[in-house]
């Protein structure tokens, strides 16, 4: 697999280094990497990643992609923190089912699952659906442009053993290449921006909705636009729509007032008063 030099390799970009935001394909060069495997893709670290966490009390297995962009060579960072709990809704009446397409729908009664869509979803396959089983799914079936009824659902047990389970899982059995190799997806960079103890520091992000990289530019962007309309209060990362580009952090100022440690002020889009007037990078 080739893997070109990143343009940045820090994660939080305090210094000079640029945080992006906007749209890009980005293809997969590490899952769960170790020292020396991050050092290959050009990530420094002091010690070996820590893929078992601790979060909110609940013991986590962090799956970690790292895909990088096919326009300017950028890295990101992809987690999703699962475990074997099962997804239920607030107030503990209703479970979350998955099904082998990977489709998911809530139900009030797993046995009979008498609540549920039976056009929509397949009932002899549901079960129900783990924390972050959905998120991961779905990440997986755009990177590989799976269709609605293509089975391709992965094996959760398989991540909990080895990360590394799921490139071997969806590998070409004609070509031999893995799905990572031949495929790539559409990502949307945003950026956390917090204030704290004076100084503004700038965090690399992507949002959790994606579109495989064969669906032309122009579809993506009528898609994340009319997501973002209804979906944008919600965000609370600084984005921009368009072709994925540098932030203009000169657009933000200096950082007024004192800010304490322990209250830290994040800053999203309407905290921006500038705007630019191009029509492919609308800012919102």
């Amino acid at each position: 697999m080739k893997i070109n030099k990143p343009a940045t390799t820090s994660e939080n970009n305090e210094g000079g280094f640029d945080t992006y935001t906007g749209l890009t394909r980005a293809k997969i060069v590490a899952v769960n990497p170790n020292l020396k495997e991050l050092e290959k893709i050009g990530v420094k670290l002091q010690e070996e990643p820590e893929y078992r966490k601790v979060i909110n009390s609940e013991n986590k297995y962090i799956v970690t992609f790292w895909l990088q962009s096919l326009d300017n060579d950028k890295l990101f960072k992809l987690e999703f923190p699962i475990d074997k709990s099962i997804v239920k809704n607030r107030d503990n009446t209703k479970t979350k089912m998955i099904d082998k397409f990977g489709r998911t729908c809530w139900t009030t009664n797993v046995q009979t699952m008498s609540d549920v869509n039976r056009d929509y979803f397949d009932v002899e396959s549901g079960r129900p659906c783990r924390t972050m089983e959905e998120e991961i799914n779905n990440f997986i079936r755009n990177y590989n442009g799976l269709k609605t009824k293509e089975e391709g659902l992965v094996n959760l047990e398989s991540i909990f053993q080895n990360p590394k389970l799921v490139v071997k899982d969806l590998q070409d059995s004609e070509t031999g290449l893995y799905s990572w190799d031949i495929n790539n997806i559409w990502l949307f960079a945003t950026a956390s921006i917090v204030v704290k103890d004076g100084k503004r520091r700038f965090y690399q992000r992507v949002l959790m909705k994606f579109y495989n990289g064969s669906i032309p530019y122009k579809n993506v962007l009528g898609w994340f636009t009319n997501f973002i309309e209804k979906q944008g209060t919600y965000i609370k990362d600084y984005y921009e729509i368009g072709q994925i580009k540098a932030i203009d952090k000169s657009q933000f100022g200096p950082v007024e007032g004192v800010i304490t440690p322990s209250e830290p002020r994040v800053e999203t889009n309407m905290n921006i008063s500038s705007a630019s007037e191009d029509d492919n990078d609308l800012p919102f």
